[in-house]
This record gives C-alpha cells, sequence and structure tokens, in this order.
C-alpha cells in the first residue's frame, strides 16, 4: 500500500497460521525495488490469532498479523489510511 511519494506499507497475505521471512518473497523484492527506505514496515496478514514480529531484511517494522480485531492488518489499514 502506497503511503506517501515513494513510500510503502508492504502487506502479503498467507494462508497459514504461522509464517516464517522465508515466505515473504514478494515483500524482499519489493524493498530490493523500491529500496529498503522506501518500505518502513511490513504486514503478513495470515490465521494467527495473535501478532508478533517477523524478520525481514532491512524493514525494521514487520509482522505477522490476523486479519481482523485490534491487531489485524484491517486495523492498520485503517490507521494508514
Amino acid at each position: 500500500m502506497e503511503t506517501g511519494p515513494e513510500s510503502f506499507v508492504a502487506i502479503e497475505c498467507k494462508a497459514a497460521e504461522r509464517v516464517e521471512s522465508r515466505v515473504t518473497r514478494g515483500i524482499v523484492n519489493l524493498a530490493a525495488e523500491q529500496g529498503p527506505l522506501a518500505v518502513p514496515a511490513a504486514r503478513v496478514a495470515c490465521r494467527t490469532e495473535q501478532a508478533y514480529p517477523v524478520e525481514i531484511a532491512d524493514i525494521g517494522d514487520a509482522r505477522a498479523v490476523p486479519v481482523a480485531g485490534p491487531s489485524g492488518v484491517l486495523d492498520d489499514l485503517l490507521r494508514w489510511l
């Protein structure tokens, strides 16, 4: 999702309950293409019940999050809009 000129919050969706950094190729490719400063945050929407950090190279704020609920990606989207 573009949050400003050349600034993105990357969002990737997975069917798993638990995700690891190795499955976030789309986010890694976006950061490589746009530059690490252009992607300061990333979310991996998945079937987890609780948000937790995910290690993604060059992205400081990367988390796996549930789709809905207070820590979900939908809640984050509303804050970024």
